[in-house]
């Protein structure tokens, strides 16, 4: 979440704007005479059952049917303001919600509006308007949800959690009631614990040209493609996720996270190079060490970020 894009010129601005148009005209013709007008779009989740922390809430819809576009991941959009966190950075979530003991703060589902308050702080990057009414509850047709549990200090921080952070992708809104239009109920779901059968995590330490690097010089993002899935309480998957960094001597974990097949996404901060790799976690205590200065900083194969 802390990627840096420069200024965009009004080019840019109303390149997005035509995008956003043109998918609000191809979503009605999908509809066709049964198109309305919704006032909200609500992704139908109960939230965690332990555990406290908060959860990341990205949205998007197909640009002109090729690729998925997401608003709050381009500093540009017309309507960035609206993204949750686009008042201290480039890259954003569209909402961020909390939960805490089984309870949270989205009784009701999460909520995709078709207005939002300003969040930008007067940064150069985004509109003024306040609100910000950008139709988001009509051209949303995916969210993805990424939970980060918290420690005993109220932190989001995997080398100390005792919780599995989880992540869950939803496509389509189809379920049409109270003039909005909803995901399919996706229940609540239990956050695996550290230490449970099928729970594992990736460790290591990380250098370059021999030394071991310093605070955030490496950053890792891992998502579970396959293995241990753990379920809603309506059958929904959910798949391992964690978001971490090395710390002052150079070491890294994911923290617990299930068992299973992952892509694991690894950025040298220094540098500003990304690579892509797949790796099994398969126990806890897993062992990848890194070495920046090698091609795929020493674990072949890879692929470009």
């Amino acid at each position: 979440m802390t990627a840096i894009a420069p200024k965009p010129d009004n080019g840019a601005k109303r390149s997005n704007i035509f995008k956003s148009l043109a998918a609000s005209a191809v979503a009605m013709l999908a509809l066709g005479s049964s198109a309305f007008a919704a006032d909200f779009a609500n992704i139908a989740f109960r939230g965690p059952t332990n555990g406290s922390g908060h959860i990341g809430v990205d949205i998007y819809w197909a640009d002109h049917g090729v690729n998925d576009y997401n608003p709050c991941h381009h500093s540009n959009d017309p309507y960035y303001a609206a993204c949750a966190m686009s008042g201290v950075g480039t890259v954003s979530y569209y909402k961020v919600a909390h939960f805490s003991g089984g309870s949270n703060d989205f009784p009701y589902g999460i909520f995709i509006n078709n207005s939002d308050p300003n969040f930008c702080n007067g940064q150069s990057y985004c509109t003024t308007s306040n609100p910000v009414v950008h139709g988001w509850g009509n051209l949303v047709n995916g969210a993805a949800v990424e939970v980060y549990p918290y420690n005993t200090n109220g932190a989001y921080d995997p080398a100390t959690n005792t919780l599995v952070g989880l992540r869950a992708s939803i496509s389509g809104f189809g379920v049409l009631a109270n003039n909005g239009r909803y995901t399919e109920d996706l229940g609540s779901v239990t956050l695996p614990q550290k230490g449970a059968v099928g729970v594992g995590a990736l460790n290591g330490f990380v250098r370059d040209h021999g030394v071991l690097v310093g605070q955030e010089r490496m950053k890792i993002d891992a998502f579970q493609e396959s293995g241990n899935i753990t379920l809603s309480t309506t059958g929904r998957a959910f798949y391992g996720f964690s978001s971490y960094h090395t710390n002052g001597g150079g070491y890294y974990t994911t923290g617990p996270v299930p068992n299973g097949r992952y892509k694991i996404y690894l950025t040298d901060t220094a540098a500003n190079k990304k690579i892509i790799l797949y790796r099994d976690i398969t126990m806890d205590g897993e062992r990848l060490d890194f070495e920046l200065s090698d091609t795929c900083f020493g674990q072949s194969p890879c692929d470009p970020a």
